[in-house]
């Protein structure tokens, strides 16, 4: 355990401390201390002298007992019990810091034991969580839209052999309308699409009058032609926002897609009829209240549009 400024390293009363075998004896000093060199001698730290010779051991007084030493004297007997205190002063301290570093190496073990439950915990948990996605995961990426099979061919000539009920013709009424391409049984949906797993969900967006109001005047006649407003619980009059403002249900996917049924005009005998939504945020879907003649145009009441979407395309009120 080294202490003090100047380089010294203190057993019990005694130092080590550099000399050199062939440098002149050093001066008296106080216990434990010499003047620096190059090697190590161990030295008594009891007041005297502190040479080679005497009360001191360096490696020239152990040569010096062998006969090695050219010139010098051999190391006296008498130092020889001395040297067997030090050495086992020495052992003492290196048996102490064997205990030390054992102690250490416990305590170490130890703090390991302690963080290794916490490690496993977090080693199970992240394996839970790795279970739970790999429920979650699937194999391989759905893909949209799907490639259509041989039962989607086979369901498809089925309908344009038999369920391809109508066409877009010029109309006694006004403008476009629809017309029976085939005899329409009663309680048909004329515009069933076919193989609807295929297609795209019809969706619309709820708009009001304001967001609308920079919209060319060409497009909003196409908009408020095809788009009824949002009616209220009695079908009649429109729904408004707290600011007043008319709410219209407009397709998601805009105007381009295009479907035979926005047609359709208005009978005040119709031979067509509205069939509620299934679900918030799709459109009616439509059924034949009656057997429908080949060539026989398809009417809707458009009174069950609601009150605004009847005045601006009748003119009603």
């Amino acid at each position: 355990r080294a202490r003090g400024e100047e380089g010294l390293l203190r057993f019990r009363g005694f130092a080590m401390a550099p000399c050199s075998p062939s440098s002149p004896s050093a001066a008296a000093a106080p216990s434990g201390e010499v003047e620096e060199s190059n090697d190590w001698q161990v030295v008594a730290g009891k007041k005297g002298k502190n040479s080679t010779g005497s009360q001191g051991f360096s490696p020239a007084a152990r040569d010096g007992a062998a006969g090695s030493s050219s010139g010098g004297d051999a190391a006296p007997q008498e130092d020889v019990p001395t040297l067997k205190v030090e050495v086992a002063v020495l052992r003492h301290h290196l048996k102490e810091a064997k205990k030390e570093i054992e102690q250490l190496r416990g305590q170490l073990a130890a703090a390991e034991s302690r963080a290794k439950p916490d490690a496993s915990a977090s080693v199970s948990a992240a394996a839970d969580l790795a279970d739970q996605l790999k429920k979650l995961e699937i194999a391989e990426p759905v893909k949209w839209p799907p490639e259509p099979d041989q039962r989607d061919k086979r369901r498809l000539l089925d309908h344009l052999r038999s369920e391809v009920y109508v066409s877009l013709g010029a109309s006694r009424v006004a403008g476009v309308g629809v017309f029976a391409l085939r005899s329409i049984p009663k309680g048909v949906n004329p515009f069933q699409i076919v193989n609807d797993h295929l297609a795209l969900k019809e969706q619309f967006c709820v708009c009001n009058a304001a967001e609308l109001k920079d919209i060319s005047l060409e497009v909003k006649e196409q908009l408020f032609s095809f788009f009824a407003p949002l009616t209220e619980a009695d079908d009649w009059l429109p729904q408004k926002n707290k600011k007043g403002d008319i709410l219209y249900g407009i397709l998601c996917t805009g105007l381009n897609s295009l479907n035979v049924s926005w047609y359709l005009n208005h009978s005040d005998t119709p031979n067509v009829e509205f069939k509620d939504a299934e679900s918030d945020g799709e459109f009616n879907t439509y059924v034949t209240k009656v057997p429908i003649a080949k060539g026989e145009e398809l009417l809707v009441d458009y009174r069950s549009l609601g009150r605004e979407y009847h005045a601006l395309v009748t003119g009603g009120s």
